[in-house]
């Protein structure tokens, strides 16, 4: 008898086991779609999205030569801040 009931709680944590990995799963494919839906599709991100709105600020940032200082203050800028933290 003893041993029967070690089966049946054997078969019960591996049920438990098999559901909880299920819930996982489910829980992480919900939640690759709206990191998907959020940042928009890596190739092509539907406008809208985290993905379009920093393509086409990057893409107007190359393209108005007036903002090219802008990106070259900021890199100097922290470069200028990595500095001060490796002599502190």
């Amino acid at each position: 008898m003893a041993i029967g009931g070690l089966i049946a709680e054997q078969i019960r944590d591996r049920q438990a086991a098999l559901r909880e990995l299920q819930k996982r799963k489910r829980v992480s494919q919900a939640a690759n779609a709206f990191t998907e839906e959020i940042l928009g599709d890596s190739d092509n991100p539907a406008e809208g999205t985290w993905r379009h709105a920093v393509n086409a600020i990057q893409a107007r940032l190359r393209a108005d030569a007036l903002l090219q200082p802008v990106p070259v203050a900021a890199k100097e800028r922290v470069e200028i801040i990595k500095s001060a933290c490796r002599a502190l």
